[in-house]
C-alpha cells in the first residue's frame, strides 16, 4: 500500500487557505525591488503579499526589507577564484534551511524561478546548486514541514 503525499498545488492550496493572513504592502515589495534593481518573480510577489508574516515568523524566507542586505553580503563572502558569483539578478530570498547557508532565485523574468542553495562554509564555497526546479515546489516542501503535513 503505497502512502498518500499532497502534491506541491495542494500544499499551497492549504497554506492560502489558512486564517489571519498577514502579507506585507506592495510598496515594501516595490522598494525592495528598487533596492536591488530587479522584478521580482510573480510567485514569490504572491506569496509575500498573502502572508509574508508567517513566513518570516517561521524562519522559511527573509523580511522583504532585509533582502538587499543579505543578498550584498553573501556577494561579499564569495572567495576569489570560486566558481560563481551571484548576478545582478540574483536575490538571497531564505537562509539556514536544510545545509545550505543562503537561498537564492534569479530574477530574470521568471515566474516561478528554480532555487538555488550556497554553502558558503564548504570546501567548495560559492559553488550554487539548483535545490528545487520552481520556487513554488520550494515552498510548498518548506511548508509542508511547517504545516506538519
Amino acid at each position: 500500500m503505497s502512502e498518500y503525499r499532497l502534491s506541491p498545488q495542494d500544499v499551497l492550496t492549504i497554506f492560502r487557505d489558512l486564517p489571519q493572513h498577514r502579507g506585507c504592502d506592495a510598496s515594501l515589495l516595490d522598494a525592495a525591488e528598487h533596492a536591488l534593481g530587479v522584478v521580482f518573480p510573480a510567485f514569490y510577489r504572491e506569496i509575500m503579499l498573502l502572508d509574508a508574516y508567517r513566513l518570516y515568523q517561521t524562519e522559511i524566507f527573509l523580511p522583504v526589507n532585509e533582502l538587499h542586505e543579505w543578498t550584498q553580503a553573501a556577494g561579499d563572502d564569495f572567495v576569489p577564484g570560486s566558481t560563481c558569483t551571484l548576478t545582478t539578478r540574483d536575490v538571497i530570498f531564505a537562509t539556514a534551511l536544510g545545509g545550505y547557508d543562503n537561498y537564492f532565485f534569479r530574477a530574470d523574468g521568471v515566474d516561478d524561478p528554480p532555487v538555488y542553495g550556497l554553502a558558503l562554509n564548504s570546501a567548495r564555497p560559492g559553488s550554487p546548486n539548483v535545490v528545487a526546479d520552481t520556487l513554488s515546489f520550494f515552498t510548498s516542501e518548506i511548508l509542508r514541514s511547517f504545516l506538519r503535513i
